[in-house]
């Protein structure tokens, strides 16, 4: 992003990480693939922020705001796009229909709408993941994980 702040809790970044760059990369060549299409990553793919709180910025890398001329759905399917957050030099990543990020007190939550099937439903069904980052990993409740 080259505009002021998306969030109260994450500004635009001018700059991003190489594991950015790497990811936007494959994204390229992924589309060039396709017909020799032409890639875009529009001006908000990235979001920094603090997401474990060691004071460090991290990112938030949203696939939704690609395009690929040669594939209308390379990036955005029906079952949503990939979100990708990169912390302490790793990646981790995630299918999702929407996401957002919940202050709740010093944590930050990402909080991830997912399809139904994620929560053992059915994929029309409404289903939210929420993530929390301790000691530069995540950490969620998923069914059947207690």
């Amino acid at each position: 992003m080259l505009f002021v702040c998306l969030l109260a809790s994450g500004c635009a970044a001018a700059t991003s990480s190489s594991l950015a760059k790497s990811l936007v990369d494959t994204a390229r060549t992924d589309c060039t693939a396709l017909d020799n299409g032409s890639f875009k990553a529009g001006a908000d793919y990235i979001v920094t922020l603090d997401l474990d709180g060691d004071g460090e910025r991290d990112e938030l890398l949203d696939e939704s705001h690609f395009t690929c001329s040669s594939s209308a759905s390379l990036f955005t399917p029906n079952g949503g796009y990939m979100l990708h957050a990169i912390v302490h030099g790793a990646v981790f990543s995630w299918q999702v229909n929407g996401w957002r990020i919940v202050d709740w007190g010093e944590d930050k939550v990402l909080l991830l709408a997912q399809d139904g099937t994620e929560c053992g439903g059915h994929g029309y069904q409404p289903c939210y993941e929420a993530v929390v980052f301790n000691a530069h990993r995540p950490m969620t409740v998923r069914p059947g994980s207690r």
